[in-house]
């Protein structure tokens, strides 16, 4: 994968992305039950004041990776074992996105966590769905499913998702909890 550094920000975030043991780093096995080999920890981390070389100033820091030009697959499954921080004001999220312009090459969000600050509800993940003509900016909105998974920030859970030419599944703990169908007329939703 690539690591993000703190020239990306998008979403006006309250953060920097950096590459230190801090934000990205493997939890050795013994610390993730369940996990072959161990596993990947994407960190927030609260560093007051801090500066990115183009002087933007933030409070926290935190780790992004992404598979751009090293991986990409049209169709198949995608699946990862996912517990979250226990922490106020982070957005963690397990998705897909196309290369090229947003949204015309499609955006999958497999799970998004906003925690209780913005929903009010800690265990609630969303799944979404952007396409050419259905995404936050569009008049027909955002396809999506939001649901409650128990114990979020204190255990592991399978987010997962298999993908065909005409429909796209979603599920959690190898349960089905979102499905998008392509229309059956639509020639560029993706």
């Amino acid at each position: 994968w690539n690591v993000i550094g703190p020239d990306f920000w998008v979403n006006n975030e309250q953060q920097a992305y950096i590459d230190a043991p801090e934000t990205i780093r493997f939890i050795d096995i013994s610390e993730t039950a369940g996990a072959d080999g161990g596993a990947l920890a994407l960190q927030p981390v609260y560093r007051k004041g801090f500066e990115t070389p183009d002087g933007r100033k933030v409070d926290f820091v935190s780790g992004r990776i992404d598979t751009r030009d090293r991986f990409e697959f049209t169709y198949g499954c995608a699946a990862a074992r996912v517990k979250m921080p226990d922490a106020v004001g982070v957005w963690p999220a397990f998705w897909l996105l196309g290369n090229g312009k947003w949204p015309e090459t499609g955006e999958i969000d497999i799970m998004e966590w906003f925690g209780a600050q913005f929903t009010g509800r800690p265990n609630q993940v969303q799944s979404a769905v952007h396409t050419t003509h259905n995404h936050w900016g569009s008049a027909a909105g955002l396809l999506f499913d939001k649901r409650d998974v128990a114990n979020m920030c204190s255990e592991f859970h399978r987010f997962q998702l298999h993908w065909t030419a005409n429909e796209i599944l979603i599920g959690v703990d190898d349960v089905p909890t979102f499905s998008y169908k392509k229309p059956s007329n639509a020639s560029t939703d993706k």
